[in-house]
């Protein structure tokens, strides 16, 4: 999957709030880079 096609997944599930569906996208030992949070890894961008 590409990262528009991530993105655009991302955007779909959230406005569902399919909470597991979201975490599915990134790999176990993924990043995350928010303009909010900033670079964290994906477990702790989940926890917030």
């Amino acid at each position: 999957m590409t990262k528009s096609e991530v993105a655009t997944k991302y955007i779909e599930y959230l406005s569902n709030g399919a909470v597991e569906q979201i975490v599915s996208l990134f790999s176990a030992d993924g990043m995350v880079s928010s303009p909010i949070y900033g670079d964290k890894r994906r477990q702790a961008f989940s926890r917030n």
